[in-house]
């Protein structure tokens, strides 16, 4: 199974790179931007942090997105999918990083 983190500086067409090699490849891209937006619409309590941070133009707390990162990838190798799958936007921080 390949597992790909694609990272890169603002600007860099990492979304676009990664929704390019998903449908290439034929691979689950997991993208922190929609984990996040998916939990808002939700409205749990850590949705409504989430909603709080984008308002304030904040990065979202490094735990949340390493939790929601942590159970997307769960999720995909308890199906046994084959091939592999693509995480654009993780890791953003060093916590981030030393969480992989």
């Amino acid at each position: 199974m390949k597992r790909i983190f694609l990272m890169g500086p603002p600007g860099c067409f990492r979304q676009e790179n990664a929704l390019f090699l998903s449908e290439h490849f034929g691979w689950t891209c997991i993208t922190t931007g929609d984990l996040l937006r998916k939990e808002v619409q939700k409205k749990t309590q850590i949705g409504k942090r989430i909603q709080e941070c984008f308002k304030e133009y904040h990065y979202v707390d490094d735990q949340i997105v390493i939790d929601l990162i942590k159970a997307a990838i769960q999720e995909f190798e308890d199906k046994r999918s084959k091939g592999g799958f693509i995480v654009q936007g993780f890791p953003r921080t060093k916590v981030q990083a030393l969480a992989l």
